[in-house]
């Protein structure tokens, strides 16, 4: 199991009965946390409190990022980039050289390298970042 430190910031991997109770809250701001049996689930702390979650999907050499959700109150702190930071070091440290992500906030995943190739629903855009052959 996968854990990242950062001072009080933590980002442990975890199975998905641990990251269930974010999906309500999360659903209702469009962004999907289901049991595919697929995702690598990861919680994130914040000094011992757990404030969100998110996963990765394995398809290949390629990876998509799947339900990055943070509580509301620990919005906009660099916790969204902290936690987009350890996916991606996740990804690279397993040999992945494409990363994607289905996204409402585009803007945000530019600003990170990221390519947006689509809006592929209403609002929803496909971003993608690719790393050279590891």
């Amino acid at each position: 199991m996968k854990r990242i430190e950062d001072g009080i910031k933590v980002l442990q991997e975890v199975s998905f009965c641990f990251v269930r109770k974010y999906a309500s809250l999360a659903k209702k701001e469009r962004v999907g946390i289901t049991d595919t049996g697929k995702t690598r689930w990861f919680e994130f702390f914040l000094d011992g409190e757990p404030i969100g979650c998110c996963g990765l999907i394995y398809q290949g050499k390629k990876v998509r990022i799947k339900g990055i959700y943070l509580l509301p109150q620990h919005r906009g702190k660099g916790n969204g980039v902290f936690m987009d930071d350890c996916l991606l070091s996740i990804a690279k440290d397993d040999g992945v050289n494409v990363v994607e992500v289905l996204t409402l906030h585009p803007r945000f995943y530019k600003s990170r390298g990221f390519k947006i190739l689509k809006e592929t629903y209403k609002g929803v855009f496909l971003a993608q970042i690719i790393y050279e052959k590891l």
